[in-house]
């Protein structure tokens, strides 16, 4: 009996392991808000205009209500019932310039404190999406950046208030810093300088790369792409981040063409 079950231990232990789905490929994490975030945001900033007569920063800062959304946990680990060391927050701010309108930035607020610091305080048109990188992926959680957060960070994917997808940065073209790299086919070092490069794949250890051409972003007009094609490199995956785990690459267009 105490072999049987120490069998059927083993098996079941087997059996949750290779049910978890775990990737170390460099993906993007596209989020998107809930429909009560937008509704308040945009129920507010009418609101605002209407009191101050239009965009005024002094007078938005000075009647400004400081609403905040929770958007997320934040675990210390990629389990349900792993300790929540603290929580994602969207909040209102109004922007720097005169005539500026209402801001959402992100914020992280650890567990037992009233402050928050700042995590992406420029987020863009969040319709659009708000972007960031990611270098780890298990199942459904995604480990968040050790700047500002702690070193082992993570959130899901399927929040109500911050729902999000997550995909390779494979065929993405996107602008590097200068990198050390290995031509793949002649097997020399090169320096690569910063610029912009398309994605060709992404392995364990591995980011594969091609200097771009026309055809890469063709925008309508006739294009005639290089012959030969430029060659490929490999970048250590290393490279694509800091110590922080923040990523030295960003989209090379941002608005398409």
């Amino acid at each position: 009996m105490k072999l049987a079950t120490t069998i059927l231990l083993i098996l079941s232990v087997f059996h949750l392991e290779s049910e978890i789905q775990e990737s170390y490929d460099i993906k993007k994490a596209e989020s998107y808000f809930s429909m009560l975030i937008n509704q308040d945001y945009q129920n507010e900033s009418r609101r605002l205009l209407e009191e101050c007569g239009g965009y005024n920063s002094a007078c938005f800062g000075e009647k400004m209500n400081p609403i905040e959304w929770k958007l997320a946990d934040v675990s210390e680990s990629p389990d349900a019932n792993g300790s929540i060391i603290g929580e994602i927050v969207a909040y209102l701010y109004v922007g720097s310039e005169k005539y500026s309108g209402l801001q959402i930035g992100l914020g992280f607020r650890p567990t037992g404190r009233e402050d928050l610091v700042d995590w992406m305080r420029q987020i863009g048109d969040w319709g659009y999406g708000i972007n960031f990188y990611i270098f780890r992926l298990v199942d459904n959680w995604i480990q968040l950046p050790s700047d500002p957060f702690p070193k082992s960070a993570w959130i899901r994917t399927d929040n109500p208030n911050f729902n999000i997808r997550v995909y390779s940065i494979k065929d993405m073209l996107l602008r590097l810093p200068e990198v050390p790299s290995t031509n793949i086919e002649s097997r020399e070092q090169e320096q690569l300088l910063s610029g912009n490069y398309l994605i060709v794949d992404v392995t364990a250890k591995h980011v594969v790369v091609r200097p771009e051409i026309p055809s890469d972003m063709p925008c309508g007009e006739d294009i005639t792409d290089p012959s030969p094609l430029p060659p490929t490199y490999e970048i250590d995956r290393k490279e694509m981040f800091d110590t922080n785990n923040k990523p030295r690459f960003f989209v090379a267009y941002p608005r398409g063409c």
